[in-house]
C-alpha cells in the first residue's frame, strides 16, 4: 500500500472544505484552492489583496479535465503535447457549460472573462493533490498581491506572517519564475507574459508568435502577471546596475560586476548560466529586502532566452507607481 505524504493529506482535507493551502509548483509556491467554490476562491483573493479584476490560473491534471472547462485549437492542443506537464499556461476559449457533468469554474477565477486560464504543473506534490482532490485548483502564487513570488516555503511565511495558511515544504522550485502565458484564439497565438518556457523555444516549435504590448489599463488585463507593478519587494530595485553605494545591496550575474563595498551581495550564477539566475532571483530579492539596504542594485541579465523573462521581472519588480 502506497503511504501518503501526511501534509499532502492535509492540504487536501483543507481544501475540500473550503479552505487555502500553498502548495509548491515547479515554478513557484501557489495559494491554491478549489477553483469550482466561489467562496473558497474569494478567500485566496481576501488572503492576497489580490484585485478581483485580476484573473487566477486553474491547475488541472491531465488534458481531459483541461478540456472540461477550455476550448483547444489543434496549435493549443499541439503546444500542450508538447510542454504539458510543464511551466506553460494557455488562456484559451471558455466552456459556457463545462463538459462530461463536472463542477463549473467560479465565476471569481476567471474575473467574469469569457476566457479561461489553464496549466497542467510538473510538481509532483501539486499533481498529487489535484489528483486526489479531483478538481481544478485555482493557485496564484502565495505572497501578497504585487510582492516578490515566492520560490521556498520560508518566503511564503515571509510574506504572509501570522496569517500564513497551512504550507506544504517541497523544498526550492525548480524553476524559480512563474509559467509562460499565451492566449490561444483560434490558432493564433499571443505571448501574454514571459516565463520559465521562453518565447524562442516556443517559435522554435510552432513558428512565429504575436508579443502582446505592456498592459496599461486594468479592464484590459486577461491573465496573471499583467500589471504593470508586480514581484516587488520593499527596497527600491535599480536595473542595469555596474556598481553601487555603501549602503546599497548588489545582486550580481556572473563575475563582470561585483562592488566589494556594497552593504550586501547576492550572487545569481558565478558562471552566467540563466537557468541557474531564474532560478535564484525571488530568493535574492528576498534576502535583499530582509537586509535593510537603501536600493537593490541588479547587474544587466542578457535579454535573451528565460533571461527575457527575468528582466520582465526585474522591469515590474522597479516600477513605483
Amino acid at each position: 500500500m502506497t503511504r501518503i505524504n501526511p501534509d499532502i493529506k492535509t492540504a487536501c482535507d483543507i481544501i475540500l472544505s473550503g479552505g487555502v493551502a500553498a502548495l509548491p509548483t515547479e515554478t513557484v509556491y501557489g495559494l491554491a484552492a478549489d477553483a469550482t467554490n466561489y467562496d473558497a476562491v474569494s478567500r485566496i483573493f481576501l488572503l492576497k489583496n489580490r484585485p478581483n479584476f485580476n484573473p487566477l490560473i486553474s491547475h488541472i491534471s491531465d488534458m481531459n479535465m483541461a478540456q472540461n472547462y477550455g476550448y483547444f485549437s489543434q496549435t493549443a492542443l499541439k503546444l500542450a503535447h508538447k510542454f504539458w506537464p510543464g511551466a506553460l499556461t494557455f488562456i484559451v476559449p471558455k466552456h459556457k457549460i463545462p463538459l462530461n457533468n463536472t463542477m463549473p469554474i467560479a465565476g471569481n477565477v476567471t474575473a467574469g472573462l469569457d476566457t479561461i486560464g489553464l496549466r497542467m504543473p510538473l510538481h509532483p506534490i501539486m499533481q498529487n493533490v489535484i489528483r486526489m482532490v479531483n478538481k481544478p485548483l485555482a493557485a496564484p502564487s502565495a505572497n501578497i498581491s504585487g510582492g516578490i513570488s515566492p520560490t521556498d516555503c520560508h518566503h511564503v511565511k515571509i510574506s504572509f506572517g501570522q496569517q500564513a495558511p497551512f504550507i506544504v515544504d517541497g523544498g526550492a522550485c525548480a524553476v524559480g519564475l512563474e509559467s509562460t502565458i499565451l492566449h490561444i484564439f483560434d490558432n493564433q497565438v499571443t505571448l501574454l507574459r514571459q516565463g520559465g518556457i521562453s518565447a524562442d523555444e516556443i517559435m522554435d516549435f510552432i513558428g512565429h508568435i504575436h508579443i502582446a504590448d505592456n498592459i496599461k489599463n486594468n479592464k484590459d488585463i486577461i491573465a496573471p502577471g499583467q500589471l504593470l507593478k508586480h514581484y516587488a519587494p520593499k527596497t527600491p530595485v535599480l536595473i542595469n546596475q555596474t556598481d553601487c553605494t555603501i549602503d546599497d545591496g548588489f545582486i550580481g550575474f556572473g563575475t563582470d560586476y561585483i562592488p566589494h563595498h556594497a552593504k550586501a551581495f547576492y550572487q545569481l550564477s558565478d558562471t552566467k548560466n540563466l537557468t541557474q539566475a531564474a532560478q535564484n532571483l525571488f530568493s535574492a530579492l528576498y534576502d535583499m529586502d530582509m537586509r535593510q539596504v537603501k536600493n537593490i542594485c541588479i547587474a544587466p541579465i542578457p535579454d535573451m532566452g528565460v533571461g527575457r523573462a527575468m528582466n520582465e521581472r526585474i522591469m515590474r519588480a522597479a516600477t513605483h507607481k
